[in-house]
């Protein structure tokens, strides 16, 4: 069974490299400036305990020194604790038939003796090896760049990022770069000025972090554009989503633990919104636990149906209080609406995600209960809406496809005939016709503009944090909320043209003006391989039809 992986730090600990004797090359100057101050930056500014740092200065740092240090942290590690490796000192690379190699040089090395160095490569792997969520490789070395040929999270996903693993590397030059032992304002590289800067505040991000991610596009741009400088550091991420987070503790002991990250636009008291969020996290990490196990699935079986009880008995009473006569209530109903399914929301992002296929049928049961049983009010669908875009979101992110198809396809058991084309078998066409009736009252939220479709920008504004949360999609986020919205449209538009083949159309939003390609054939889209993988066709007799329709359809309604 997998770890689980906390939101938090348990220890932090640190391997420091600072060389500047060498028996074999020629000596240094700054580099053990570069690494007693990196030692006095993690215990000052960030509580690293010495005893957690281990440093090798000159004749201390031998080959052998170094890698029983360093696979010294295979034992002392846990799986919540992180691990910063910094080397200052000479690099080497050797040729090869694919890529070439880049070396560390200890102080006993030898250039043109393999056996004396240390692979990057042979860190970079063992590093797996290494039970610490996080390990943050710098390297202020010649040809250090040579570790990422392998191939600015805000506060908001603070906790996401801590939680998930990640090996990251900052290097001073790139792969075929030497670097500069000075340059520096102070006793210190270039390199090592620019990081020290970072790490003393310079590099926090707008809501007070310091994290790798800022840390290393900090120092990229501060080197890359110094005059005095002739190298151009190399940062990525070799392995996982998380983010190394300096001063976690720091964020955290401003606000109370039940309040973080968490925002919601509708007033309650605090008391009572506390405990609410301190529940709900609780409840969020139980479930992610829980999908590290195929086992656990009557026990998340179960935490959904308690959370649909609730849900439903929170709404049952939403026709008596349905007020939209004004702008005000409209806003106030709607943002009471979300807030009510924003727990069965984030269960459905982490089944979809996280659960694979395998949970495909309890994500339909939460969309069939929540589906509303008064079709006389518009608004009444907004939060199956809401669940419809998540859900497909996280399964064209996750590559779920029988989620996706599972929920395009999925009917409604019991109708009620209300006289109107409306009550149809379809649950996404019930939704998308219901919602399409109400989409101008939208609007609401943005007085100073005048969006064409209000519905579709209130829906992309108001689902990234939620998303991000959770998957952090980050830049990919735009494609995907484009992606599901021609998904939807796509599947209203089939559907609909297997009973009436005269015309073809499916609800309108932010593609129509977002999506920027020369062709406005459908069959060009990124999104046509996966409707291509779902096998919508399958009901329709003519596909070439129906596809030259779909494409009239688009070139009329593109900008």
């Amino acid at each position: 069974m997998a770890s689980i992986l906390k939101d938090s730090y348990d220890e932090h600990f640190a391997l420091i490299i600072g060389i500047n004797k060498y028996n074999n090359l020629p000596n240094l100057e700054y580099a053990v400036n570069d690494a007693k101050a990196i030692k006095d930056v993690l215990i000052n500014n960030f509580k690293y305990k010495e005893k957690n740092i281990k440093i090798l200065i000159d004749e201390q740092a031998t080959h052998d020194n170094i890698m029983d240090e360093y696979y010294n942290l295979i034992k002392d590690t846990a799986t919540n604790d992180s691990v910063i490796v910094f080397f200052a000192g000479h690099g080497s690379t050797y040729p090869s038939i694919h890529k070439d190699k880049g070396f560390l040089v200890p102080c006993d090395g030898t250039e043109t003796k393999m056996n004396t160095l240390i692979s990057w490569d042979r860190l970079i792997s063992d590093s797996e090896l290494i039970k610490a969520k996080h390990i943050f490789f710098i390297m202020d070395a010649c040809y250090s760049g040579l570790a990422l040929l392998r191939g600015n999270p805000s506060k908001r996903f603070l906790k996401d990022m801590v939680r998930r693993q990640a090996r990251q590397v900052l290097t001073a030059g790139k792969a075929d770069q030497t670097v500069k032992d000075s340059g520096a304002q102070t006793n210190n590289s270039i390199f090592t000025g620019y990081l020290l800067k970072a790490l003393n505040g310079e590099a926090k991000t707008e809501q007070g972090v310091i994290c790798a991610s800022s840390v290393m596009n900090y120092v990229y741009n501060k080197v890359a554009n110094d005059p005095n400088s002739r190298q151009t550091p190399g940062y990525g991420t070799i392995l996982g989503e998380g983010d190394f987070i300096f001063n976690y503790d720091e964020i955290f002991s401003k606000v109370p633990q039940a309040t973080k990250d968490n925002d919601f636009l509708v007033e309650i008291d605090n008391e009572t919104r506390e405990h609410r969020i301190l529940e709900e996290d609780k409840l969020i990490d139980e479930i992610k636990s829980l999908l590290s196990d195929n086992k656990n699935y009557i026990k998340i079986t179960d935490i959904v149906n308690n959370q649909l009880k609730m849900y439903l008995s929170k709404t049952s009473v939403y026709k008596d209080n349905y007020d939209i006569d004004s702008d005000e209530s409209f806003a106030k109903t709607v943002e009471l609406y979300k807030k009510d399914v924003e727990i069965l929301l984030k269960i459905a992002i982490l089944l979809t995600y996280y659960g694979g296929e395998l949970y495909s049928n309890l994500i339909l049961k939460i969309m069939s209960r929540i589906m509303p049983r008064d079709k006389s009010i518009y608004l009444l669908y907004y939060p199956l809406y809401l669940m419809y875009y998540v859900v497909i979101i996280s399964g064209l992110e996750s590559k779920n496809y029988k989620v996706l198809k599972d929920v395009l396809e999925l009917e409604i058991l019991k109708t009620v005939n209300v006289g109107s084309y409306y009550d149809e078998k379809n649950l996404l066409i019930n939704v998308c016709n219901n919602m399409q009736e109400l989409a101008s009252e939208y609007n609401v939220f943005f007085p100073e503009n005048n969006y064409k479709y209000p519905l579709a920008e209130y829906l992309y504004k108001e689902l990234q944090p939620l998303i991000d949360d959770f998957i952090y999609v980050g830049d990919d986020y735009p494609e995907l909320f484009i992606s599901t919205e021609i998904l939807i449209s796509f599947f209203y538009a089939i559907k609909k043209y297997s009973e009436d083949e005269s015309q073809v159309w499916g609800p309108l939003g932010r593609y129509t003006y977002q999506i920027h390609y020369a062709s406005k054939q459908i069959e060009r889209f990124p999104i046509y391989r996966i409707i291509e993988k779902l096998g919508l066709y399958s009901n329709i007799s003519n596909k070439e039809d129906f596809i030259k329709k779909y494409n009239q359809f688009l070139s009329k309604h593109y900008f």
